[in-house]
């Protein structure tokens, strides 16, 4: 595993750092899951996963709509299972909501988020996409956080969604200045943790993708019932509350000659079964 030294260790909320390498034993990972339209109170897990003793956490992220209008109305933010509040890395811990995103500072991101405009740990509104949260913790005289992987997440989002059927993503992002995802060990090293993001789906319900008898099982029939849509015009469904419709094998919006194929490959040949449009964004 690759290690830089910290170029300062955070203090005050600010964590600067050189970069980088991933390592599969270090992660964050921020949970996906399908919420139903307008729902509040929606706990998103974010799950930390530590090989070694840490005693800082950086992790910065940003909210995007991936469909227009379904997004989050209040954010609120707290910590939990390894990190629970008075616990390890507990005298400097920060709850930072960010309002704009105000230039670039980590590759392939679109920018960092500089604005502070919450930071009381309490449900606060959020008006716009993109919105950004920073989570971060360091220890002085508290405990370190000790090698483990959560069970429920130390860091928890929870929100209140609007009521648009569609996706947004919960990505990794920076916070200036350049605090990026990061834990950092006794020696002040760095480590950069992998990352998974979290796709939030409002409203989307998909119960019969490609299933066109709605009989609960793919079989011949379903198949040909796609090849009469596809050469004998026969009426597609598109079921309420579902992005693609239910012809769609590959989830890429239209009903062609390789969902046929992809349909046989899963019924005769052990393929992979249609995709989850659920779990999809464009």
């Amino acid at each position: 595993m690759r290690r830089v030294r910290l170029r300062a260790l955070m203090l005050a909320g600010a964590v600067l750092c050189c970069a980088l390498s991933a390592s599969a034993e270090n992660s964050v990972v921020v949970t996906s899951k399908t919420v139903a339209l307008g729902e509040t109170g929606v706990t998103i897990p974010i799950l930390l996963t530590n090989d070694e003793t840490v005693k800082a956490v950086v992790v910065p992220l940003a909210l995007r709509e991936q469909t227009p209008g379904a997004f989050v109305t209040s954010i609120t933010m707290s910590f939990a299972d390894r990190l629970p509040v008075g616990g390890a890395l507990s005298p400097i811990s920060f709850r930072n909501q960010y309002a704009n995103e105000d230039g670039t500072c980590k590759q392939s991101q679109p920018g960092g988020f500089g604005t502070v405009s919450f930071s009381d740990g309490g449900p606060n509104p959020v008006v716009a996409s993109p919105e950004g949260v920073l989570f971060a913790r360091q220890r002085m005289f508290s405990p370190d956080l000790l090698p483990g992987t959560d069970a429920t997440g130390s860091f928890v989002l929870t929100l209140d969604v609007t009521s648009v059927n569609g996706t947004f993503e919960i990505d990794s992002t920076c916070a200036n200045p350049s605090n990026h995802v990061l834990f950092a060990d006794l020696a002040n090293l760095t480590i950069i943790p992998s990352f998974t993001k979290g796709i939030i789906n409002i409203g989307c319900q998909c119960p019969f993708q490609t299933d066109f008898d709605a009989d609960g099982f793919l079989s011949a029939l379903d198949l040909n019932n796609l090849a009469d849509l596809l050469f004998a015009g026969q009426t597609d469904i598109q079921d309420p509350n579902c992005p693609k419709p239910r012809s769609d094998c590959d989830c890429d919006g239209f009903p062609t000659v390789l969902d046929l194929g992809w349909l046989v490959d899963h019924l005769y040949a052990g393929g992979p079964a249609p995709c989850q449009p659920c779990s999809v964004t464009d």
